[in-house]
Parts: structure tokens; sequence; C-alpha cells
């Protein structure tokens, strides 16, 4: 049917052979493919065209083929504690389940899972699919395990004391099971006797014994330590030291054996206290004593201060070493002047350098010669001072000299680098005084002193470099016995080195500091060479590897056994079997070659009678024989099966001293007896009695007795008085009455004498008489009416009020907060819906598309154009304000009576029918009310919107809320039918790129359930999802997009998923839009759990559908 309306047009044609139409109207037509119509109008002021698209569905697939399994074992006969593989292979199924609490299993086509039964068990499998369920089972046989083999030996070892002092004794206590001999180490031996005993032991030091307890079962030990308690460490020694004006020194010791002091002093005694007599010192001078004993060492030390006299020339020599030449300075060829910090100063900005002890130097007049860079002393003519102390210096009291000058040098120590001269070098110790600093020879000068002054040297120096250490290498071969022709693997280690070369053709091998390589085939007897070179040179290791001849070939030996030995009839046994000098293994009776060779197993088909198993291994020695008889018994007859019953009463309800009627069923019984009087039943099988008057609430129970055992059922009957005359009565309730919008609520539904309960806002008519249920809506109020049939056909009413808002009633998840609100209201997502069939004008254009336009006016011109722009706007404000706000305010008063006016009125709500024929996707002739476009989406098709379009417009609104529920079924009893003649070819839709491909057959089928209302096959659905692991959200998110793409489908005629155009057939374009916008709840990922929002959104989706 297409229908079209126009204005102000003189001339109206639609192509695709419909021709000239009048201003308004319809007509009907026939298509068998996806067709376009275009309907041109000219007008006095121009032309104007409108189209409408009609899509082709095509034929529904075929119904779905129906699934199989199988399921298999292997073995499927296992000795208990063992294990057997469960395999399946399914088809044509979406889920399978193996009960024994396996439970779903992935992937459904087919896999295994290992089982463990500890008894004889029967696995069933379900596979269910599109096409229906499937059934499978195996059953695996389990054997009571073999004899155990002998008991493993255990031992306990322990030790009283467990802590002893050096010299002191502890008793060794042991027991033992399952051992026929016990020994212990550490030189205890055999300890007797086996079961259990002690012995006395004194270790020297803390020991660990040991003990290795041996049986039929095997070898284990035990162990305990004895800690040995040393004495206590001596006290350490101390010491003082002092200095009289003899001069004299004066000392005290504690706890020392020796005691020493520098200087030249030496060895002094008596070691506890006493006196020295020394030469005066000519500088200040400290003097270090060191006191040792058998707790260790502690030093004193006394200063005696020297006063110069006057007139006397000062020198102060400082050493610094240096881990690295390259922390020296290197001052050749530059002035610096040697001053009092030069050295300190030198130390606190170099981590690496250090003031030095115990360094002597030496000072000659001005005439004096270089004895030699890299000597110790300097000879005649040299006077020397010091040692340094701890803080590097030495000093020297010059009382007269010649020359003009003072010669100084340091006393040069071994294991340091040398002094390369006057030419320098690129390593060289290097000594500077006052302002000389052009040489690096251990000779340098102080020009011109002055009596009364203090000049400074600083001598610097490096440790020399150890040599680097020499490299070391093993070579090893394993084996290193061979038959000719095979290989070896040699394996290596080395240090210090950075290569590894080994010879016969091996070469260079990495990594060089342990690895491993195989040789070539060797026939004769060789020793492999490595040499290992380094910093350090280069050493050797070998390896030989050794050819023996090829002993004769042994004969070939075998064993098998069966577990178990004697089976059922129909049930297979384990074959297990070990081969010695064997190539091959074969087993008769079907077994036929089994590998591998030298130990395996093997599961046998099901045996009907005694079968001796025959294995022949073959080798080059020979063959050899061996076999198994696995003896065959008649299975046992199977038990009873145990007897079941059902028993029920009606009507279940009575008033006192009416009767109820009993009704019972049976399976595998042979008696069936009820109490309270009435006995044993008949006929067994299944019946009825009527009850004896009763008077109270009273509960019947049935005994079922057969050859399988017994079994109960019961029947309860309630007997109420009514009350108040003994009338029905109802009762309808709802717990909370206020609820949050993600929240539920109880309804709970009751009364007496009643047979029958309907209850309003979709609840329906309830399966009993009394129960509860639980709801959820939107915000807003809502009323629920149940309708009671009583048992006298009365009829009774009774209501409940559910009050859901937007924030209250309690939090859902991540909401924080406390108190009556529940945290901050999760938010309330609405999706309006769009009438608009083409997209926006701009829908698709970026920011990064649209060129800059602005002007560059810099600083000044910004200024004017700012001050320009606040001017104007000040104005406009005032027009706004005085003059346009006034009018509008007018208008709006005018305009909203109008509108309360037409909204006030009463109109009939009006129902679509659309005739038999093809499903015809146009623009609506009357669009809703959206919020992307306000009172402009309530325009004519030529865009012009009036003040009678929006009051019309409005009145529709209200229409459509209240008349929602009757445009929906009508319109589907009448699509349906007009499908039978669709042609199946659906050209658009053929042509439609590969990414538009169908949609998966799990969502066509969820989207199915889900416009049909079906509650319990849309959350099964979900449930499964997320058993087989999937992503609720992913789920949804799949159904939302194809739902949209039917609905751009509708509104666009973009392609989409012919079986989900047509399963969405039935719903308007209006209610489609709400469901979409429904699904994109669980979109958003707002809550915690993807769950949650997925459910929630469909709970939106199927109250959209108002199911």
């Amino acid at each position: 049917m297409l229908s079209w309306s126009t204005s102000n047009a003189t001339a109206i044609s639609i192509d695709n052979g419909v021709g000239s139409v009048p201003e308004d109207g319809s007509t009907s037509t026939t298509v068998s493919a996806n067709t376009t119509w275009t309907l041109s109008t000219v007008g006095a002021v121009g032309v104007a065209t409108c189209a409408a698209s009609v899509i082709v569905l095509p034929p529904p697939p075929p119904p779905p083929p129906s699934p199989t399994c199988t399921l298999d074992g292997s073995p499927i006969s296992i000795v208990a504690g063992g294990s057997s593989i469960l395999s399946w292979i399914t088809t044509n199924a979406t889920t399978f389940t193996i009960d024994q609490s396996i439970g779903p299993v992935i992937p459904v086509v087919g896999g295994s899972i290992m089982v463990a039964p500890v008894a004889t068990t029967t696995y069933s499998g379900t596979a269910i699919g599109p096409g229906g369920v499937a059934h499978c089972s195996v059953q695996i046989k389990v054997t009571p395990p073999p004899p155990p083999p002998p008991g493993a030996p255990t031992c306990t070892l322990s030790a009283s004391p467990p802590s002893i002092p050096a010299g002191n004794t502890s008793s060794l206590s042991w027991t033992t099971a399952n051992a026929t001999t016990f020994v212990i180490n550490q030189g205890v031996g055999t300890s007797t006797p086996v079961l259990g005993g002690s012995t006395t032991v004194s270790p020297a030091v803390t020991t660990t014994y040991t003990g290795t307890a041996e049986g039929p079962g095997g070898t284990t030990t035990c162990q305990t330590t004895i800690i040995v308690v040393p004495p206590p460490p001596p006290p350490l020694p101390t010491c003082s030291l002092s200095a009289n004006g003899d001069p004299s020194l004066v000392w005290t010791t504690t706890n020392a054996t020796t005691f020493e002091i520098d200087h030249g002093i030496g060895s002094v005694t008596p070691v506890p206290a006493g006196s020295v007599a020394i030469a005066p010192p000519t500088v200040t001078t400290t003097y270090t004593g060191t006191a040792e004993g058998e707790g260790g060492e502690a030093t004193c030390e006394t200063t005696i201060t020297v006063i110069p006299p006057p007139g006397a020339v000062i020198v102060k020599a400082t050493k610094i070493v240096c881990e690295n030449e390259s922390d020296l300075p290197n001052w050749s060829g530059t002035a610096h002047t040697i001053g009092a910090s030069t050295a300190t100063d030198w130390v606190a900005s170099h981590a690496g350098c250090n003031l030095a002890p115990d360094w002597t130097f030496e000072w000659a007049n001005g005439g004096a010669t270089n004895p030699g860079d890299s000597v110790a002393a300097g000879g005649a003519g040299w006077t020397s001072f010091g040692p340094s102390g701890a803080n590097g210096a030495a000093t020297a009291n010059v009382l007269s000299f010649t020359g003009g000058k003072i010669w100084v040098r340091e006393q040069f120590q071994n294991g340091y680098i040398p002094f390369t001269g006057t030419g320098g070098g690129p390593i060289s110790a290097e000594l500077y005084c006052h302002t000389d600093v052009v040489n690096y020879d251990n000779f340098d000068y102080i020009e011109s002193p002055l009596g009364g002054n203090t000049y400074y040297c600083v001598a610097w120096n490096v440790p020399i470099p150890p040599p680097p250490p020499s490299p070391t290498c093993t070579l090893s071969a394993l084996p290193d016995v061979l038959i000719s022709g095979n290989v070896s693997e040699l394996s290596w280690q080395t240090t210090n080195a950075t290569t590894l070369e080994i010879d016969h053709s091996i070469g260079f091998v990495t990594p060089v500091l342990a690895g491993a390589t195989s040789t070539s085939s060797l026939t004769a007897t060789t020793t492999f060479i490595g040499t290992a070179v380094g910093p350090g040179g280069s050493v050797e290791c070998e390896a030989t590897v050794a050819i023996v001849p090829l002993p004769p070939p042994g004969a070939p030996l075998c064993t098998l056994s069966a577990v178990p030995d004697t089976v059922e009839e129909g049930e297979g046994t384990s074959l297990s079997w070990t081969t010695v000098n064997a190539i091959t293994f074969f087993i008769n009776n079907g077994i036929g070659t089994s590998t591998p060779v030298a130990l395996g197993f093997a599961s046998t088909s099901p045996l009907t009678a005694t079968t001796t198993f025959i294995g022949t291994a073959a080798g080059l020695g020979g063959e050899a024989t061996c076999e198994a008889t696995v003896a065959v018994t008649p299975p046992p007859p199977p038990p009873p099966l145990a007897p079941s019953c059902t028993l029920s009463a009606s009507p279940s309800t009575i008033t006192p001293g009416s009767t109820s009627t009993l009704t019972w069923t049976t399976t595998n019984a042979t008696t069936f007896e009820i109490d309270h009087g009435i006995g044993t039943s008949t006929p067994v099988l299944g019946g009825s009695t009527t009850t004896p008057a009763i008077t109270g609430d009273t509960t019947f129970a049935g005994t079922v007795v057969g050859p399988g055992g017994t079994a109960s059922c019961a029947a309860s009957v309630t007997v109420t008085t009514g009350g108040g005359g003994g009338g029905p009565s109802c009762a309808l309730t709802i717990s909370p009455q206020s609820i949050g919008v993600y929240d539920s609520a109880t309804l709970t539904w009751g009364g007496s004498n009643l047979q029958s309960v309907f209850i309003d806002n979709g609840v329906g008519t309830t399966t009993s008489v009394t129960g509860s249920t639980q709801i959820s809506r939107d915000t807003g109020s809502y009323t629920y009416t149940g309708t009671f049939t009583a048992v006298g056909g009365q009829t009774l009413s009774c209501s409940a009020t559910l009050t859901v808002t937007s924030g209250g009633g309690g939090c859902v998840t991540n909401c924080g907060g406390g108190g009556g609100g529940g945290g901050s209201p999760p938010p309330n997502i609405v999706l309006s819906a769009l009438p608009r069939t083409t997209a926006a004008p701009l829908a698709f254009l970026y920011l990064s598309q649209i060129p800059y336009t602005g002007i560059e006016l810099g600083p000044v011109g910004t200024v004017i154009y700012w001050i320009a722009l606040v001017l104007w706007s000040i104005a406009v404000a005032y027009l706004v304000l005085f003059g346009v706000v006034p009018f509008i305010l007018r208008k709006a008063r005018a305009f909203g009576a109008q509108v309360a006016e037409v909204v006030n009125a009463t109109q009939t709500p009006r129902v679509a029918t659309v005739p038999a024929g093809p499903i015809f996707f146009a623009q609506e002739s009357e669009p809703g009310y959206s919020t992307y476009e306000g009172f402009k989406s309530f325009a004519k098709r030529n865009g012009a919107l009036t003040i009678e379009d929006i009051v019309k417009g409005l009145s529709r609104e209200r229409s459509k809320v209240e008349a929602i529920h009757d445009r929906v079924e009508p319109i589907f009893d009448r699509v349906e039918p007009v499908y039978e003649n669709v042609e199946p070819i659906m050209t658009e839709l053929e042509e439609r790129p590969e990414s538009m491909a169908g949609a998966p057959s799990d969502v066509r089928g969820f989207i199915a359930a889900l416009v049909e209302g079906d509650r319990g096959a849309v959350f099964a659905a979900l449930r499964l999802q997320v058993k087989s692991g999937a992503s609720p959200e992913a789920f949804v998110t799949k159904i939302a997009c194809a739902i949209d793409d039917a609905f751009r489908s509708r509104i666009d005629g973009t392609p989409a998923d012919p079986e989900i155009v047509r399963v969405t057939a039935r719903l308007d374009t209006g209610t489609l839009e709400k469901l979409v916008s429904a699904l994109s709840n669980a979109i958003d990922s707002s809550y915690s759990l993807g769950i949650t929002g997925a459910k929630l959104a469909l709970t939106r989706a199927l109250s959209a559908l108002g199911a």
C-alpha cells in the first residue's frame, strides 16, 4: 500500500508504473524485489520530490538439523585410583553437557577431559542445538587396585640435648618402621636395635647426623643437628698512651699480650703499664700505640706538639692515593700554587682519591741533585721527615738551608706507578711544591722560602693494577665410550677466557663460559683438545672418547599382563607389556603391532569369552613370546529398580468437616499404603480415594514398597474457617512499596477459599492461589490490581501500589555513600526515537576538515577588537532584555493557552491497519516528537513549521501513548501472511559488501525470542553465554547492533540481516527504536559486573515490548 499527501502542488506523479495521482491518496501494488518509489510534485514556486522504499524479504531458512553426539572413554576399564580420558564429538550443537558434576564443556564440537571415578560410573552427555536435543553415554569400569607394595621404611632421629657446650655429650635417639637396617653417619655406624634405640656422641663442632633406614619397601633418611656452642670470645684489649715532658711516653693496657708504639719505638714491656724515654721530636708528632690480645686489637695515641723555633721554614707535605690515573691532576705546563687546602679540596672533589698515611718525605738544600724518581731513601744530603699521619700529612721544620731553595721528594714505595721524569708520559706519579708544577719527576722545590712561613707540597700516586687472571677450562665427553659410528656430546666450562676453540673440525664454540656440542660420527678413539684464550694467556683442556666394537645382539625378552585379569561379559581390560632387545612387539586377537615397544599399554575390545593374548617380541637376536589370559564371567543380574510415588489432594483447601480426593501414581511398587486410617490402596499403579471428613490441617503420607526398597510421598489439605462467616478473602501486598529504578520489589498474593488469581500490569494468571514474584519498573507509580475468583464463583478484587523513583530505594553497585538514598542515583539514559530518514547534513564532517577562518590582528588590533566586541555585546544585551524578552513572554502566554486547549481535548486512539501485501517502510505520515529537533519534528515534509503543526503534534503524542499496545499486535497480524507472496530473490541485499554478512545463528535466535517477549528463553540464553565464558556486554552489544541494522534498513534502506529484518517486521518503527535504546544500556559499562548491565538492558527491552 502506497500512501501520500501533498500541498501546494499542481502536478503529482509517482514512478515505477504508478503515474499521475491526486493530491492525497493511496494505492496497492505488488512487488517481487526491493523497490523505491519517487513522488514528484510541481507547484507554483518550484518542484519537490520524496521517496519510499519496500524491502522484500527472502523465505525463512530451513529448520536447523538435529544435533548428534558420541561419548567415548580411553581406557574404558581402569584400576581404582587411575584415570580415563572422556572424549566427545558433536554436530549441530551449541552446548554439550556431561553429568557426574562435569557440566558444560568446550569446545562443543569435540574435545576431551580427564576423569577419575572411584567406582564403575556411566557418564551421559546431552547435546543441545537449534534442531533439538541428543543424548550419548559411556561406562567407565573401575576394578579394585592390586595389593599394595611393601610399606616404605620410615625413621626419626633426634638429639637430647640438641645444643651442648664444646666438649660435652648428647644422646642420639631413633625409631624406624618397615626397616631391616639403620645406619647413622659421622662415624656412628650400624645401630641396633633397628626398631629404636639411642647412643651417645660428643661432636667438637656443630654436626648434622643422618640416619639411613633400609627395608623391602626402599630406603629413607632422617636427620638431626647437634649445635656445639663455642666458648665465649676473649675480651677486647684496651690501651691508653700519654706523654711526659722528659720527654717520655707512658702507657696502660688491659686484656693485651703485646703493646707496640710506632715511630721506631716498637714493642715495649711490661705490657700492662710502663714508660719509655724518647728523643725529642723536631716537629709536632703523633705517637700511636697498638695493643693486641686474644680478643683482638686496640689503638691509642698521643701528640707531642713542637713549636718551631723563630725563623724556621715549615715544610708540610701531603700524600694522596687515587684509584685511577685519570684522577691525577696532570698540572704540568700550567701555573698552580700549592696551598694549605690543595690536598683536602682535591680529595673532596674526587671520590676515588684518599689521604694516605705512612708515607715518608725528604728535603735537601738548593744545590742537591735528584737521587732517582723511583727510589726510597735519597741518601747523603737528604733529611727525611714523616711518616704521614691519618690526614696524609708530614711536617719538617727547616732551621737553615743553602742555595736559595729547598728541594722536596717522597720515599717511593713499591706497588705504585712510577714517575716518568721531566718529559712526562701517559701514566705517571706526580709531586708538586709551592709554585713549581711543571715536572713529572720525584724532585720538586720551594723557591726562595722565608723563615717563619709554611710551604706546602702534595704528591699523587695510583696502585699498579694486578695482572689479568689466567684462563682455565675443562672439557668432558658423554658418553666417553661409544660403539663405532655413534656420536658423543662434548661439554665445556671456562673462566677468564674470551674464546674457546676445539680441534677435530669443531672450531670456535659459544657461549664461551659453558656449553655443549655434538661430535661427528666417530669410528676410532679420539682425543678432543680445547684451547681457551683470555687477557691472562691461554690454556688447553682435553677429553677422550673411546670406541669399542659392536656387541652381538641380545635375545629379546617380553612380559605381558592384563589388569584386571577377570572381567564380566561385554567388558574390556587393559594390557601392559615390557620388552628387552626388541624392535617390534605384536599382540594377537586384534590388538596388532604395539608401540612404544619397550613399555606400553593398550585397551582390548569388549570380551565375550575367556581369551589368551599372546605378545611376540622380535629383534636382531630373534623372537620371544609372552602371554596373558583374561577370564570372562557372565554379568550379574541388574538390581531391582527403586520404587517411587506421587500423592496429591483436590481440593487442597477445604472448610471444616469437608472431604478431599487423594490421587496417587507409583512405579516399581508392589504395595501402596496411605496413613490417617486410609490403609492399603489399590490399584497400586495409580488411583484415587476420598478422605474421611477433615476438621483440621492434615498431611497425608503415602508409603510405597517394591523389590528395590521403599519410598514415600505426601499431600497436604488445609482447613480454613474463613473468619466472619466463612466467606472468601483476598490479599495483595508489595514490599517494599517504594524502590529505585534499578531495584526490584516482591509482589505477594493470597487469601482463603480461592480457586484462581489474575493480576494485571503484565503478571497475568498465577499458577497458584498464593505466591509471590519479583517486579521492577521504570520511574513512576504503578497500581497492581488482582482479580480473585473464589471457590463458590464469587469475584474479589485487591490492589497494591508501587512507587519507583530515579535515585532512592537503595544502591545497585559501586554507588558509595550511605543513608536513605544509597549514594548518587545511577544514570537514567533514554535514547529518544529520531524520525529522520536521512543523516544530518554535517553528520560525517570532522573539525579537522574545517579550514581556519580567523584573522591575525596583532596585539594592538586584538585589544581593539575585544573592546569593540564588549561594547557590541552590551548593546545587544540591552535590546534583548528590554525589547525581545517582553515580546517573547507575551507570545508564550498566548501560545500556552492554545496548547492547553488542544491537549485537554479528548481524541480516539488510532489503530494502524496494514493490508496484505509486501512490507512497506515509508516515511511516517505523522512524525512524533524528537528531542533531537524539538518542535521542528512536527513540521510538514516541506520543512515549514506552524503553530497548528505544534498543537496537532502534541495532540498526536498523547494519543500514541494511550494506544501503543494496540498499534503493535494488529500490525503483526496483518504483516506475517504477506510473506508468502514475496519472491525469494533479494537483489540489493545480495550485492551487499562482505562486511555486512548475515548475523550468527545464536544472535538470530536470541532476537526472535526477544521480539516474541519470551523472558525465559531470553535470560536462559544470557546465562548460557556467561557459562561459556563469553562477555554478556559483548553479546548484548551484538544484539543491539543487529537490531539497529534492521532499524536503519527500514529508515534508510541500508543492508541488514534478512532474517532479523523479517523477525522485527512485527514491530512498528517507534517500538523498534525504543528496543535499540533499551539495549544500549548494556554498552556503557557503568556497572562493575557486566551481567548486571546486560540483565538491566534486557529487562528494559522486554518492558518496551510490553512483555
